[in-house]
């Protein structure tokens, strides 16, 4: 016990700490770092962000890499002051971290951050949380998490603690949030893949063409389905997979290479637009799902309440989602899920306020830990001559802590102080 708290406080070997707090959101990681990361440079939340990848990826390594993670680890960096939190419009901010580098948003890790930062009475770690408020009607407390992309309500489930009467986050209830504004920016796009890209199954379909979908909920996605990618369809995504008829490892070879090809081709390019942000204006992750015949309504909670879905879920999807560098997230994707709400809506297939389940692998294979995701408000972006058509939508799921910790790089050790992968 007293190397372990040497280790920990910093007082041995000439250690430097970095200290977390892991939770998991239906599976997927958040090492959320509350101390030990350097101070941030910059006017913007995101040119911090630039300034942390400019001048700080090595520690992103040191986190999201081997020894102390792995491939597919997700991390968040809060941020006490940004320019939104100095004019009253959010209570804190993040930067988000994955495998590859730094990304604009993040709706697992927002589940996650919601809980957190209810539960921590720290004020280095949450300057504000003071100021949150507690509505007793619905029994949750509302904060505005401000991410790369912009402001995001986060609605927290609240219980009362004894005997001292503070607050703490409900983990029985689910945690929501509203999206910045999603939209969508091409819709049955049919692609043809030069023989430079394309993988085995779709060359062996005597096909070349892709047909998918590309939205942002935050960051953009393409969202394609199974078959369009030329393995077999008729079944549902999760099934083809434990029926042998492809393999993670398929979909793996098949997504990377479609990116590729969406990343270098200027046509794509010129779709990814943001009304407001060039630095957003990029492909973030290809999602696979297989849609399946209408399944009976799933029920949901009903109680009148922001954090719960006031109607029947109208069936469900699974999806897969690879991002970043092929890192493959074990949720169903918060930001991936506003992405797929937008387009339900913009061709027709959704009205609002009416949520749908959307599952992940593990959430699929387990019978819980799905999101639930509705519409539930119609704005005009302005940009250029017009009005761009979006949504804000609700995005509801669980998360749940998995550890404290403190991490360190010993002197001499050159071998994991930026971390390393071997793929």
């Amino acid at each position: 016990m007293d190397l372990f708290h040497s280790l920990s406080s910093g007082n041995a070997y000439g250690t430097k700490q970095i200290r977390t707090v892991g939770m998991h959101t239906a599976g997927e990681p958040t090492r959320i770092v509350i101390q030990g990361f350097p101070p941030l440079v910059g006017d913007t939340l995101l040119l911090k962000r630039a300034f942390a990848k400019d001048n700080h990826d090595h520690i992103r390594k040191r986190l999201m890499h081997e020894p102390r993670g792995h491939r597919d680890m997700y991390g968040a960096i809060l941020v006490q002051e940004t320019e939104l939190v100095q004019s009253g419009k959010a209570d804190i901010g993040v930067i988000f971290c994955h495998n590859e580098g730094f990304s604009t948003m993040c709706g697992h890790a927002t589940l996650a951050l919601g809980r957190f930062l209810v539960d921590t009475y720290d004020v280095a770690i949450f300057p504000r949380r003071a100021v949150l408020s507690v509505d007793t009607s619905h029994r949750h407390t509302m904060l505005t998490l401000h991410a790369p992309c912009g402001p995001v309500r986060v609605f927290v489930p609240v219980i009362s603690t004894e005997p001292s009467n503070a607050i703490k986050s409900d983990p029985s209830r689910p945690v929501c949030f509203l999206s910045v504004p999603s939209f969508a920016v091409a819709t049955n796009l049919i692609l043809h893949i030069p023989s430079a890209y394309c993988w085995t199954e779709l060359l062996a379909a005597r096909s070349q063409q892709v047909k998918l979908d590309i939205a942002f909920g935050g960051a953009f996605y393409a969202v394609v389905s199974v078959d369009a990618l030329g393995f077999p369809g008729g079944q549902s995504l999760d099934a083809g997979l434990d029926s042998g008829q492809y393999s993670i490892d398929d979909l793996d070879r098949a997504t990377r290479l479609l990116k590729a090809y969406m990343t270098d081709a200027s046509e794509i390019r010129k779709l990814l637009r943001h009304p407001t942000s060039p630095d957003l204006e990029y492909l973030y992750g290809i999602i696979v799902v297989d849609p399946v015949p209408p399944q009976a309504a799933e029920t949901v909670n009903t109680q009148n309440d922001p954090c719960l879905s006031e109607f029947s879920s109208e069936g469900s999807e699974v999806g897969i989602c690879f991002f970043a560098d092929q890192q493959i997230d074990r949720s169903p994707c918060g930001s991936g899920v506003c992405a797929r709400v937008a387009l339900a809506m913009a061709k027709g297939n959704r009205q609002l306020e009416v949520p749908k389940t959307y599952h992940s692998l593990v959430t699929k294979r387990k019978g819980e830990g799905a999101f639930i995701a509705s519409a539930v408000e119609r704005l005009l972006l302005d940009h250029d001559n017009g009005g761009w058509e979006s949504w804000v939508v609700k995005v509801e799921g669980s998360a749940y802590y998995t550890e404290a910790a403190t991490f360190i790089v010993e002197e001499g050790d050159k071998i994991s102080r930026e971390g390393f992968t071997l793929s």
